[in-house]
């Protein structure tokens, strides 16, 4: 099963896909003044961070208990 889900926040727009366990960045769009970073720390896991103006918004998005889980934050 493929799982496809959009993250919109204040500093951007991500698309992010799980597939067999494996999650991977569609794309990531950062908002005006803000940037994208991407980190995967492994295949089951993806962060994606937009920074700027003094703000930073992180998308956590990985495979937990059999299925996708993602978590937003802003800080």
């Amino acid at each position: 099963m493929t799982y496809v889900r959009s993250f919109k926040v204040d500093g951007g727009q991500t698309v992010i896909e799980i597939r067999d366990q494996v999650v991977s960045l569609v794309s990531a769009t950062p908002a005006g003044g803000f940037t994208a970073d991407v980190a995967q720390p492994s295949p089951e896991r993806l962060v994606v961070r937009f920074t700027g103006s003094g703000q930073a918004f992180t998308i956590d998005a990985l495979w937990f208990n059999n299925g996708p889980y993602a978590e937003v934050t802003a800080s």
